[in-house]
């Protein structure tokens, strides 16, 4: 049977409701901390959220640079995606 749901927060509701997920609580000593169940749509919520946050973070970084390589890169001027894909280029100096 194929459930759709409207928006993640139902998802993420549906998946509490049917007991996938424990709740954390902050009153206790030590604080107990909320517990996913995986695999779940919690889960692929999460890595994706990750992954997208990673991208921008990645792509505010080559935007940041105007097209200019960072000192010592190695590759022609203005080839930011070669040292961006070369793992043997270090920025730190």
């Amino acid at each position: 049977m194929v459930v759709r749901f409207s928006c993640s927060g139902a998802l993420l509701e549906a998946e509490c409701q049917a007991g996938l997920h424990s709740k954390g609580d902050a009153s206790t000593t030590p604080p107990v901390s909320a517990t996913l169940a995986d695999p779940s749509a919690a889960i692929a919520l999460l890595w994706s959220r990750r992954g997208l946050h990673l991208t921008l973070a990645l792509a505010s970084g080559i935007l940041a640079m105007n097209g200019e390589a960072p000192p010592g890169a190695c590759g022609p001027p203005g080839a930011v995606t070669y040292w961006v894909l070369s793992p043997s280029v270090s920025t730190h100096q």
